[in-house]
Formats: structure tokens, C-alpha cells, sequence
């Protein structure tokens, strides 16, 4: 038995060695027939490129591909490194051939060696080449294209300012349709050359207006500006839609398939070695389909307008000015009121009836909302934040123009025209405490999230209830004159010795009742229902606080005076 597991151990291991020789050899004979046949498919590639028989070359460009991957992890050799750089001469010289044949075809001089319709199969070819060298083409070609665009509206041109800046997106227009009379033939559908256009012009434009803004944002009409800038969004929303990224091209694979079949019939001595292409070569010749289709999805949206973001800080000072010039025109005069219209949704009996305010309050609101809706339509992020803080700016400044009509000090009693203004000033300031949360509320729903947070009129409506607190005060206070001169008759009075037969009343009480029913009434017409009950709630307060003093300075009170 040992005998026979030994001669078994030396017939396997003799059987081994020849199978590994074999394996060897058949090894070396198809990187021989390999090398012989890279050889070869340089020379056929050179001659098909130099005679521009591109359909072929195409074809053949794809085994050369797959036969020079085999060789990649043999380039420390020196034969395998020439044949290697002999190859990507061969390429790179019917790669700057195919660049010349392109350029000459833009320039309207084609040359005479171009056979007719050679654009299919140069486009088969570039393809076979890669996405890199069909990105080279169609840049060189928009390049090309926008040279024009450049010697007409380039920084220091006429044409270059922004009152011309439409003339710019009508240019593209233009050349988009002489496209597709003149070239659409030479490229492939595939190759979404007008999109690649778009694309290069965009960058081009938005180079050209950050020259000119950086130069005259300051001096350039911000109403020019916005509007330019409302163009380029319209303009880019427009190619957005026409060239979607949810629609990329498709692969070129048609000659893809068929080298290997087609081998011998270039004159190579060995198909049969023709396998898959190894992931070495197939790399170099085709992307992944997610590269591929991030190669044609251009982001239009902001491509242009983005360029603007630095410069709208003076749009943001016109603003300002506008709503401040609004603001100072709205509260010149101090005698323009308006009563508001009663809500239909409430009864008659209700107490949320507005009373008198003035107009200058749904101006400058009305103002405000304007230049929300104009920012709107072309930032939601910093610029509308800015925006905002103006409107904080705008709204305590009215805040201390109303406080301004409101008098300093009361020591006489106040006349109809006073009273009526300041409560103008108590309903401006309820308007205004009503109208800021709505108004944040609007803002909040468009701007960036990242603002959400500091959205708020908190410190203004602070304000505004300080200035109420102030109003009714004053007008506490101007009732409160009218009754010193009964008071005085009241301290005057001898209450140790008083006698009255005639009357349930003093005099003073009568005085004080008159004036009482005068000053509510002139309180009364102007002002709600619900502030006019707030407006008694602090009389009445002062009202005891001072009775209960008046009637300590009296002098000793009999039973009968008391």
C-alpha cells in the first residue's frame, strides 16, 4: 500500500509540473500573439487616421484599448514600455487630428481631405476615444462658438453694461437656432452640444458681470441691477427646464460589441485571443453611467443670478431710502387720519371695532410688503434677511414719529385736536401690534430656513406697547387737569361746618360730572370700544388714588359733611 501511494504521489506530481508548463506556454504564446497583434493594430490605426477613415479607426480603437490593458502591469519592461508610448502617440495623434478636422469645420474651412459625411463616423470615433476626448470636442467647439459673444459684450466693450444685459440672453437665442440649421448634423444628439453651450455661456456671462459689478456696484441704478438679475433667473429657470438633469444621454456602445468579430478583417493574425475587455482598458475607453450622465447635467439654476449675492447691498440702501422717504412723506402731516372700516365677520356688539388711526400705517406696511415680494423674486436667503432688518429699522422709526405727536408734558387741559391725535396714536399702534405678526408670518413662509430663527418683531411690538402706555397716560392726565379746579373748591370747603338743605350733592361733584362726560365723549368717538374700556379701567384707577388724596388735605369732616 505504501509502494502504490508513492508511485500515485510521483504520477500526480509529474502530471502537475506538465500542466503548469502548459499553462505557462499557452500563457506566453497569447501574450506573444497579443503583442503581435498590438503591433499590428497600431499600424492599421495610424494609416485609417492619416487617410481620416474614422468609422474603422473606431473600431479598432477599442481592441487597441483592450490589448494594451494586458500590458499595463508589464510596463517595467522596455519593449512592452515603447510599444506603450508608441500607442498613446498613435492616439494622441488622431486625437489632435480629429480637434483640427472639428476647429476647421467651425472656422468654415474644412479641409479637402474630409470625406462627405465624415461627421458620423469622427463622432464614433471621438467616442471610441472616451468621454474625456468627445468633452475636449465639445468644449473646443462652444469655446469657438462664444468667441464672438466675447468680442461683443466682454467688460469694456459698448455693449457690455447691464442696460444691455438682455441683449446678451438674445444673443444665445440666436446662435442656439444657427445651431440647429449649421451643425446639428457634425455631433451627435447624444453629446447635447447646445446644452454644453448653454453651459459655457453661462460661465462666460457670469464671468463678465462680476468684472462689471465689482467695478460699479456703487454707482449702477439698483433698479437696474434687480431687474437684470431677475432676467438671468428667468433665463436659467428656462434652460433648467429644457436641458432637465433627469434626462442624460445615452451611452455610445454600438461599435462597442462588435471589435473582437471584426478583428481579422483589419488584418489581425489573432482574434481568437480577442476576450472582454479587461476593467484596465475599459476603463480608459467608457465612464461609469453615473459619470457619464454627471457630465451632462449641468446646475443652470443660479449659475448666473448667484453672482449678484455680493453685490445687492446697495439694492438693500435703495430700499431703505425708498421706504424711509415713504415713511417721512406718509407722517408729514399730522392731521391726515382715516377711521377704519368696521370687520363684517364681527356683530354689532362687539368690541373688536377699530377706531381712529392714521394712514400712514397701512402705507408704510403696504411699502414694506412691496419690497418683500420684490426680494422674494430673486432671494430668499441673506439679501431678504437684510431686507427684514430694514423693515425693523423702518417700523421703530415710525414708532418715535408717533411718539413725537404726543405731548411732553400735560398741565392744561388737552383740546379736542390733541385729544383725537393721540387717539390716532393708541389705534396706529394697536394696528401696527396686530399687523407685525401677520406680516412676520409672510415673511417666514419664503425665507431660507437657515433665518427662520431671528424672524421676529418682538422688540418693536415693545416698543409700540410702550407708546400705547404712554398715550393713555396722557390722556389720563389731560382729564385729570380739567378736574383740579373742583378738587380745589372741594379742599376749600369747611367740612367741619358743613350744611346743605338743598340738593342730594355738592357742587364740585356737579363740576366734576360736567367735565367727566365732556372728556369721555371726546375720548369715546375715537377710539374703539375695547381701548376706550382700557382707556376708564386707568381712569378709574388715577381717578381714586387721586380722590382718596384730595380728600386727606380736607380739614376735620363733621358727621353731616361726611
Amino acid at each position: 500500500a505504501e509502494q502504490s501511494e508513492e508511485l500515485v504521489s510521483d504520477v500526480c506530481r509529474d502530471i502537475k509540473s506538465l500542466d503548469i508548463a502548459k499553462r505557462n506556454l499557452t500563457l506566453t504564446v497569447t501574450a506573444l500573439k497579443r503583442l503581435v497583434m498590438l503591433v499590428t493594430a497600431l499600424e492599421q490605426l495610424k494609416t485609417l487616421g492619416c487617410s481620416r477613415q474614422y468609422d474603422e479607426a473606431s473600431r479598432l480603437i477599442y481592441a487597441v484599448e483592450e490589448l494594451a490593458g494586458h500590458f499595463r502591469e508589464l510596463s517595467h519592461v522596455n519593449r512592452v514600455a515603447d510599444l506603450l508610448e508608441k500607442k498613446a502617440a498613435v492616439v494622441g495623434d488622431l486625437r489632435k487630428q480629429l480637434l483640427d478636422d472639428y476647429a476647421s469645420v467651425l472656422a468654415g474651412r474644412a479641409s479637402p481631405d474630409l470625406p462627405e459625411m465624415w461627421g458620423s463616423a469622427a463622432s464614433r470615433c471621438v467616442d471610441a476615444l472616451g468621454s474625456g476626448m468627445r468633452r475636449e470636442v465639445v468644449t473646443q467647439f462652444c469655446l469657438g462658438v462664444l468667441e464672438e459673444y466675447k468680442d461683443i459684450f466682454q467688460p469694456g466693450k459698448e455693449a457690455s453694461g447691464l442696460e444691455t444685459a438682455e441683449r446678451r440672453f438674445s444673443w444665445l437665442d440666436r446662435m442656439l437656432h444657427k445651431y440647429e440649421e449649421k451643425y446639428a448634423s457634425t455631433f451627435p444628439e447624444s453629446w447635447r452640444v447646445p446644452c454644453s453651450l448653454c453651459e459655457h455661456f453661462c460661465h462666460v456671462t457670469r464671468q463678465h458681470l462680476v468684472e462689471i459689478l465689482s467695478i460699479s456696484h456703487h454707482t449702477v441704478d439698483p433698479e437696474l441691477m434687480v431687474r437684470v438679475l431677475r432676467k438671468s433667473i428667468d433665463y436659467e429657470n428656462k434652460l433648467a427646464r429644457k436641458y432637465p438633469v433627469s434626462d442624460p444621454p445615452a451611452a455610445p456602445e454600438a461599435h462597442r460589441a462588435d471589435y473582437a468579430g471584426g478583428a481579422a478583417g483589419f488584418g489581425l493574425k489573432y482574434p481568437d485571443v480577442m476576450g472582454q475587455p479587461t476593467k484596465a482598458s475599459s476603463s480608459s475607453a467608457a465612464p461609469p453611467a453615473e459619470e457619464e450622465a454627471g457630465q451632462f447635467a449641468p446646475r443652470f439654476r443660479g449659475i448666473i443670478s448667484e453672482c449678484f449675492d455680493a453685490y445687492l447691498s446697495s439694492w438693500v440702501q435703495h430700499e431703505e431710502r425708498q421706504l424711509l422717504e415713504i415713511l417721512q412723506s406718509a407722517t408729514a402731516s399730522t392731521s391726515e387720519k382715516i377711521t377704519a372700516q368696521y370687520d363684517e365677520s364681527q356683530e354689532e356688539d362687539e368690541e373688536g371695532v377699530s377706531g381712529l388711526l392714521y394712514a400712514s400705517a397701512p402705507s408704510v406696511f403696504s411699502a414694506m410688503k412691496v419690497s418683500m415680494n420684490k426680494c422674494t423674486g430673486f432671494s430668499t436667503n441673506n439679501t431678504l434677511f437684510d431686507v427684514f432688518k430694514v423693515f425693523q429699522k423702518v417700523l421703530a422709526q415710525y414708532v418715535d414719529k408717533l411718539a413725537k405727536r404726543l405731548p411732553d408734558r400735560v398741565l392744561a387741559p388737552l383740546e379736542p385736536g390733541v385729544v383725537e391725535s393721540v387717539c390716532c396714536v393708541i389705534g396706529t399702534a394697536e394696528y401696527c401690534d396686530e399687523t407685525m405678526p401677520v406680516f412676520a408670518e409672510q415673511l417666514l413662509r419664503v425665507i431660507s430656513a437657515d433665518f427662520k430663527d431671528r424672524i421676529s418683531f418682538e422688540h418693536e411690538q415693545e416698543l409700540l406697547g410702550a407708546l400705547m402706555n404712554r398715550a393713555y397716560q396722557t390722556l389720563v392726565q389731560g382729564v385729570n387737569v380739567r378736574l383740579d379746579e373742583p378738587f380745589s373748591k372741594m379742599n376749600r370747603t369747611n367740612w367741619e361746618r358743613f350744611s346743605q338743605d338743598v340738593g342730594d350733592h355738592s357742587a364740585y361733584v356737579g363740576e366734576i360730572s360736567d367735565h367727566l362726560a365732556k372728556s369721555f365723549g371726546m375720548v369715546a368717538k375715537s377710539l374703539s370700544k375695547i381701548n376706550y374700556r382700557f382707556f376708564c379701567d386707568k381712569f378709574v384707577q388715577a381717578f381714586v388714588k387721586r380722590y382718596i388724596e384730595e380728600i386727606y388735605k380736607c380739614r376735620k369732616i363733621s358727621e353731616r359733611g361726611a
